[in-house]
């Protein structure tokens, strides 16, 4: 996988997305290789962007989504049934 990372012909093809991750720092992956035409790849732009989430990052809004409460949340945690994380 490292030298998929840092093969010069990737690279100049745009097929390795580089993010800021707030845990790991400069964070190198293998990005979306389905393309088009046009240049553009499968998918939200705007999810390609972002970094993958951290354990837990987005299980408050998932939760609160489907109807549970702020109590049920903080009591779904404190079991260790769920884990939330923010990010700042």
């Amino acid at each position: 996988m490292d030298f998929a990372l840092h093969e010069p012909q990737a690279l100049n093809n745009g097929m390795i997305a580089e993010y800021n991750h707030p845990t790991y720092g400069l964070l190198r992956v293998v990005g979306n290789q389905i393309r088009f035409s046009d240049g553009h790849s499968v998918g939200a732009a705007s999810v390609s962007d972002l970094p993958p989430p951290l354990l837990g990052q987005h299980s408050h809004e998932i939760l609160r989504e489907i109807d549970y409460s702020p109590a049920d949340i903080e009591r779904f945690e404190r079991a260790g049934v769920v884990k939330t994380t923010r990010v700042s």
